[in-house]
């Protein structure tokens, strides 16, 4: 299909000269004409030509004018335009160029240049042409992935506890800020009743016990009751962020429900040992080959609001405890769940007795480990439990409003690097 060129100019010979010789390229060209500046925008914003060949003084509209008009419009700004003159002044050529002018020809027409100019401007809006096309699709593609990813983030919030509920129950909050549209971080929370310890259950026989530690005291008498509410929190960081660290979070989701709702284990240590082994299965193969080393670290802390306890078990990641205005750190195991830790390994249970006025921090690591500040430096652990000692007189809902403004302030304008989870309960 021949390409369409409109050629604009007053004078009829000028004009008739140029169509005659684009007449010579055997037919690759369709001619329309115009003999000045306002016809011409009306043919190309109706007819959309491939080329124009713009004269420069025309009355009515001239060149410039005609060549501002439709680089401003979307519908005709790609198409290219040479201007036909004997200006040759390098301002006035300047300024053609700035317009949005793509060559020009300078008058007297020699049909040599005509012809080698216009084929250079064809194949060259035609290569842009191809690019355009290219980046419209890639645009389109990107739209229709952005929107899968944003109904699955619809699916993930779908699997996370309302906080509403912890809210009601446990004067708490849950700073959740995923880095990208959906999240490798995720929260857990779970309450039964339950009957109460025997002496001999105290420690599970399938885990390894940490005995209390400086904290119980001042502790209350336990009470005497038929059954005891348990509460189970934890404060998953899978392996990754965005759609890789979020199906891994489904899967930790699905892990702990198992282990804790349809299996009914009460006690962390041993809960952290079930989801490892499910983690370690899920990632092997019928080669009894691990093919995959994804994992996630976890905290997970069971709350016995009757016996005022808490157990505590951790893979990777610490739990911080103030009290009376000090913190305390707990560590928890140096083990990821999964990645290459041994599919039998048993986490430590750590017990504390609890007091009134305890607050108790879980997190994923996102927080400490965002850059920003005056050099663009991490905020680091210790960064993150100075602003904890800052905020520990405030209520819940005050910390995690400034917790949110610090970590903004302290980010700036760079990107997040990590999703971000930090959850706090007071007694």
């Amino acid at each position: 299909m021949p390409q369409s060129i409109l050629v604009v100019d007053d004078e009829p010979l000028n004009r008739q000269v140029i169509i005659d010789m684009l007449k010579e390229a055997d037919g690759q060209y369709s001619i329309l004409s115009a003999n000045n500046g306002k016809i011409a925008c009306e043919i190309t914003t109706r007819l959309l030509p491939d080329a124009i060949l713009m004269d420069w003084n025309m009355p009515e509209m001239n060149g410039i004018e005609a060549l501002k008009f439709l680089k401003s419009q979307q519908k005709t700004k790609n198409i290219p335009i040479l201007m036909v003159t004997s200006i040759t002044a390098s301002e006035k050529l300047e300024e053609a160029f700035e317009t949005g002018a793509t060559d020009y020809i300078t008058k007297p027409v020699k049909k040599t240049e005509l012809l080698a100019r216009v084929r250079s401007v064809l194949k060259a809006s035609a290569y842009q042409q191809e690019i355009l096309n290219q980046k419209e699709e890639i645009e389109r593609q990107k739209l229709d992935i952005t929107d899968s990813i944003i109904y699955a983030q619809k699916i993930q919030e779908g699997t996370l506890p309302k906080r509403s509920v912890m809210y009601d129950i446990l004067d708490s909050f849950v700073l959740f800020k995923p880095r990208d549209i959906v999240s490798g971080d995720f929260y857990w929370f779970y309450q039964k009743s339950s009957p109460p310890p025997q002496p001999n259950d105290l420690v599970h026989p399938d885990i390894t016990e940490v005995p209390p530690k400086e904290m119980g005291e001042n502790s209350p008498p336990r009470p005497k009751k038929v059954e005891r509410e348990l509460i189970f929190i934890a404060a998953c960081d899978c392996t990754g962020h965005g759609v890789p660290g979020a199906f891994v979070s489904m899967i930790g989701n699905m892990l702990l429900n198992q282990a804790i709702i349809e299996k009914g284990l009460e006690k962390p240590g041993e809960i952290l040992s079930e989801i490892n082994k499910g983690m370690k299965a899920v990632f092997t193969r019928e080669d009894d080959k691990q093919h995959i080393s994804d994992g996630m670290d976890m905290t997970l802390c069971v709350f016995d609001k009757d016996f005022k306890t808490l157990e505590f078990a951790g893979a990777q990641n610490p739990m911080y405890f103030v009290r009376q205005g000090g913190l305390i750190v707990t560590g928890g195991d140096k083990r990821p769940i999964g990645g290459r830790t041994e599919s039998d390994y048993r986490f430590l249970n750590h017990t504390f007795e609890l007091e009134k006025g305890d607050t108790i921090y879980i997190f994923s690591d996102g927080y400490a480990d965002q850059f920003g500040g005056p050099k663009g430096k991490k905020l680091k652990q210790i960064g993150f439990k100075q602003i904890l000692l800052e905020v520990k007189g405030k209520t819940m809902k005050e910390q995690k409003e400034i917790l949110d403004k610090k970590i903004q302030a302290w980010k700036g304008d760079l990107e997040q690097v990590d999703d971000m989870l930090l959850i706090g309960i007071r007694i």
